[in-house]
């Protein structure tokens, strides 16, 4: 990657460190640094100004970065927000998943799973219209059964991709 580009980013929230005062050109600026992830790979992010005090900044959530600026700092590339840098709410992406589902909860429109992803575990909400086409023979009442029995039980026999 040449030494600086002008990029659009998307990507989670993996991390989020504290907003910082900086003193740049006799003036105090906010800065805050963020990682995003997108298909497994993070980058840093250096939020600044108004960026860096944005609610929409919350580990987890998915956002997109217009007109960032990357830099190399200690060997590795990093994002530098501009004045020009636009942040927006995206919706997450789609991702495949390959792990082992250690624990599940049926809410009233999603179901919660946990999954274990070599050695690390996360959580994921799937709507529940996602798990429609496997369990037609079932009612709410039955599904949190029926999922033990399917995913707990068959996937852990026979490992299958979860598409998120």
């Amino acid at each position: 990657m040449p030494l600086t580009q002008i990029v659009t980013i998307q990507g989670e929230i993996v991390k989020d460190e504290a907003n910082k005062t900086v003193k740049l050109a006799q003036n105090h600026t906010a800065v805050r640094t963020i990682s995003l992830q997108s298909d497994g790979q993070q980058i840093a992010v250096s939020l600044w100004r108004n960026l860096a005090e944005d609610p929409i900044i919350r580990i987890g959530e998915y956002i997109e970065l217009t007109l960032c600026i990357t830099f190399e700092w200690m060997k590795m590339t990093q994002l530098s927000t501009t004045r020009n840098t636009i942040l927006k709410k995206i919706l997450p992406m789609e991702t495949t998943v390959r792990g082992q589902v250690e624990a599940l909860s049926v809410k009233d429109n999603s179901i919660e799973v946990c999954v274990e992803i070599n050695g690390n575990y996360k959580d994921f909400n799937i709507a529940k219209d996602l798990f429609a086409a496997e369990f037609t023979d079932c009612d709410d009442s039955d599904m949190e059964e029926s999922l033990l029995q399917k995913i707990l039980l068959d996937w852990k026999s026979e490992p299958r991709d979860l598409l998120l």
